[in-house]
């Protein structure tokens, strides 16, 4: 498998141009914030106007993000905009902003957030929103985390807008791609573990918590790649706990990360295991390439 070099931007042959409407050296963590509460303002009303259910709680707790991070959660949110704009409008569809090629910023942060709100604006002018957004509060020195929150809330909000569901098939080959990533940083004779048997009945939580256990296993390596993992805290919610949208969360940020700490390792790139894969893909099914992850994170740390 071609490794997705710098941006790891999945699907994106073409740059949308962002404003340059930052000054690298004066935006902050709070700035970003601000952006992150008005487009979630934005969502709401139009979430309102729709008369669509709010979606279910946030799912989990987190510290320790980067804007890097952040900027990718926020690329779904942009393509997910420019579809409902589409949708009501008529708009052309449009790729989502890329990374730099070199460090994100709170700047690029921003941008994105404000490239994406441009989408939202669209869409309130074809269902006659007008009113002003006000000013969002003003909070003291939050960091990062807080602002990934938000986007996630966001992310949620537009999945109920536009109809998206999160689908086990799209999680079952994400996660091939991750252990992809890992393998070509393992020795050939172990980079694929075999899968367990078959056991029916995991739920997304059982699914999340061996995704957890698999980016604890690589801190090692991540702390010699350079490369910040989020610290993320499953909350319980209703239905006993992780929902498939926040496995789909999970296992896109554990995408980014891994693609990056084996980009940085100089792992090999190389072809995806050959597994068999379930004419329909179940959370069980998905819990089963987990665990084989888990043991290649396992392997992968103890290098390290």
């Amino acid at each position: 498998m071609k490794r997705l070099l710098v941006g790891f931007s999945i699907l994106l042959a073409t740059q949308v141009p962002i404003a340059a409407v930052h000054a690298q050296d004066t935006v902050t963590a709070a700035d970003a914030y601000a952006e992150a509460e008005l487009l979630l303002r934005e969502l709401e009303r139009i979430r309102q106007y729709m008369g669509v259910r709010l979606p279910r709680s946030s799912e989990s707790r987190m510290r320790g993000a980067e804007p890097r991070q952040v900027f990718y959660q926020v690329q779904g949110i942009f393509r997910k905009s420019n579809l409902l704009a589409n949708q009501l409008s008529g708009v052309s569809r449009s790729k989502a902003p890329v990374a730099p090629e070199t460090i994100v910023s709170v700047g690029d942060l921003i941008d994105i957030l404000k490239a994406t709100r441009q989408q939202l604006d669209i869409v309130e002018e074809a269902l006659d929103i007008s009113r002003p957004l006000t000013e969002p509060r003003k909070i003291k020195n939050p960091d990062i985390s807080a602002t990934m929150l938000l986007v996630i809330d966001a992310d949620f909000l537009l999945n109920r807008l536009t109809g998206f569901r999160a689908e086990w098939s799209d999680i079952y080959d994400r996660v091939i791609q991750i252990m992809t990533y890992v393998g070509g940083a393992l020795p050939e004779e172990v980079r694929y573990p075999a899968l367990e048997p078959h056991e029916p009945g995991k739920m997304p939580q059982d699914v999340g918590v061996e995704l957890f256990t698999a980016r604890v296993a690589a801190a090692p390596a991540s702390r010699a790649a350079g490369v910040s993992v989020i610290e993320t805290t499953i909350v319980k919610g209703e239905e006993g706990g992780l929902s498939a949208e926040g496995v789909s969360y999970l296992s896109t940020t554990l995408l980014h990360d891994f693609a990056e700490i084996t980009f940085r390792l100089r792992a090999d790139d190389i072809d995806p295991p050959d597994y068999p894969r379930p004419a329909r893909v179940f959370s069980s099914q998905v819990y089963q390439l987990a665990v084989a992850l888990r043991k290649q994170a396992e392997m992968l740390g103890a290098e390290y």
